[in-house]
């Protein structure tokens, strides 16, 4: 507006008195600076003389630098807001936090958008400057998860479950990377005491670590893995038929839910009358399993049930 102003005044004192000039009113005069600023140049309303000229080149090259400028700030503030969408301070409760961005978390966020059903809202906490996840189901929280102002940012008091891995594919020492793990359990649990935290580690050893900080479970990498193919010895096939059990696609899964309350204290026998396409696994309470399930067993306060389904089967018990 400066340029607008200054460059209006000056092209239209030194116009005005000139003869065949169209620059006769201070009207005009600005009608021909946001032209020439703005590098539209209708040519309608022009400069006659040497000095008019000479002071509409030097609103060209300061007009084009600031309008630039301002082209360029103005698209990279609407990025910028577009962006803190995804990396604003977390407002939302019972949502999942995963700690770290690797190889294995990866894998985790893409089972859980490649599911039909998607029931909790997923913020992934990691130290990078961009959220790695193109997708809208994905919040982000830049920074340390171990830091306890990052866990804040990520609304960790209001979530209902943490899933903390470890980067196994850094040259870190899987010790030194289990350490970490355990500092993160520990932060989360300081500022959550309810939610479930899952946590990975490199070292069997580190399993009680993990646990004494506060972990619900604990997995050894590649546990699950050497015990699925110490199994297929005996049992051709059964690692394929267990890899499609727990992942993502079509068929049926496996799945664990906690008992609604309005099926406490009902049998198994009318629950199936409801969810009458489901296969129940097992039941835990009070951390043993129940296997096998009776049908006349009746549901108590904090059952969990696992079972085999269609996804599409189970859009009332998931909600």
């Amino acid at each position: 507006m400066t340029i607008v102003l200054i460059g209006s005044y000056l092209e239209y004192i030194s116009q005005v008195n000139i003869l065949g000039s169209q620059i006769k009113s201070p009207e005009l005069a600005i009608w021909f600076v946001f032209q020439t600023v703005t590098t539209v140049g209708y040519g309608d309303v022009v400069p006659v003389n040497l000095t008019g000229r000479i002071i509409a080149i030097i609103i060209m090259l300061a007009g084009i630098g600031t309008v630039s400028t301002l082209t360029a700030s103005t698209a990279a503030y609407m990025t910028n807001v577009k962006l803190k969408h995804r990396i604003r301070r977390i407002k939302m409760k019972n949502h999942t936090v995963i700690c770290n961005y690797n190889d294995y978390s990866s894998n985790i966020i893409s089972n859980y958008l490649n599911r039909k059903l998607k029931i909790d809202s997923l913020v992934l906490i990691a130290n990078v400057k961009e959220n790695p996840v193109k997708s809208d189901y994905v919040f982000f929280t830049p920074g340390d998860p171990t830091d306890e102002k990052t866990l804040e940012a990520a609304n960790a008091a209001e979530a209902k479950r943490f899933i903390v891995t470890g980067d196994f594919s850094s040259d870190i020492p899987p010790n030194l990377i289990d350490a970490k793990t355990i500092l993160n359990i520990f932060q989360i649990r300081k500022l959550n005491k309810s939610a479930e935290i899952i946590a990975q580690v490199a070292k069997s050893e580190n399993v009680p670590n993990a646990k004494n900080a506060g972990a619900d479970e604990v997995i050894t990498l590649n546990e699950l893995s050497a015990l699925v193919i110490s199994k297929s010895i005996m049992n051709p096939k059964l690692p394929d038929f267990v890899l499609k059990l727990l992942s993502s696609g079509n068929g049926p899964k496996i799945y664990s839910v906690k008992i609604p309350e309005k099926y406490i204290g009902h049998k198994i026998i009318d629950f199936l009358k409801t969810f009458n396409k489901i296969i129940i696994l097992s039941v835990l309470k009070d951390d043993t399993y129940i296997f096998p399930v009776g049908s006349e067993y009746e549901f108590g306060e904090n059952d969990v049930i696992y079972f085999v389904s269609e996804e599409s089967e189970i859009k009332g018990l998931l909600k």
